[in-house]
């Protein structure tokens, strides 16, 4: 399998277990069809879920198969939520959309498809988590004591940013094995890095320099969820498309 179709498969979490892969097609207006009438039929949006993770195609027809998904899971407990929680809701959505909107290509069409599926599917099935707090940033901001920490915890979208970097490291951090002291090392140099790059002394911060650290922050969590290399090689050149 080509790399870039495997880096899909797994930020997607399809693992197809033995004895399924027949119940799997791929590609053909036939299959797409069939793909469409079995995840309309599904008795639950549990069990349309698992049907999405395990026969997503990794492709733009992905945005069709998880909109079936979201509809189905989101009829379960959507009507049933708060003004306050239905915002929370929005919100882990909108992150979805915004981890990936610096990606090119249908692969990432279908990544970010399966992150908001896998969403709903979350909601749907803990709708008590929609009534949780909205984290401000990826760590305690009551704990924020340099200059950087504070400015992520007083700016909401960089506190977004933030949270997706987060996200996207701890992922890469968990799934890596030979290079994860080079990820460490490599995160905490950039990391680092960010403060004089951007001019952040005090807070507040000028919107020049939190415009810099927001890009940096975004530039960092594309690299991360697209390097399929080692890290000390795609980190050569940040946000940038890596080539399959």
């Amino acid at each position: 399998m080509r790399p870039f179709v495997l880096l899909a498969f797994v930020l997607l979490c399809v693992c197809i277990p033995a004895g399924a892969q027949e119940e799997c097609r791929f590609g053909g207006d036939d299959n797409f069809n069939a793909l469409e009438k079995a995840l309309s039929e599904a008795k639950s949006c549990s069990a349309a879920a698992a049907k999405f993770n395990r026969c997503a195609w990794g492709s733009s027809a992905d945005k069709r198969f998880a909109s079936i998904v979201i509809e189905k899971c989101e009829k379960t407990f959507l009507d049933k939520l708060s003004p306050a929680a239905k915002q929370r809701y929005d919100e882990e959505m909108e992150l979805c959309a915004y981890r990936y909107a610096r990606q090119d290509g249908t692969m990432w069409m279908a990544v970010q498809a399966g992150c908001a599926a896998n969403v709903a599917a979350h909601f749907a099935a803990d709708p008590a988590a929609a009534g949780q707090p909205a984290p401000r940033a990826s760590f305690d901001c009551d704990k924020a004591q340099s200059a950087l920490e504070k400015a992520i915890c007083s700016d909401v979208k960089l506190g977004r940013a933030d949270i997706v970097l987060g996200r996207v490291y701890s992922s890469r951090l968990k799934n890596s094995k030979d290079d994860k002291p080079d990820l460490i090392r490599n995160e905490k140099q950039w990391l680092q890095s960010v403060p004089a790059k951007c001019g952040v002394t005090a807070v507040p911060l000028s919107p020049e320099s939190l415009s810099c650290v927001r890009n940096e922050f975004e530039e960092r969590f594309t690299m991360l969820d697209s390097c399929i290399d080692k890290i000390a090689d795609c980190s050569r050149s940040p946000g940038a498309e890596v080539d399959p």
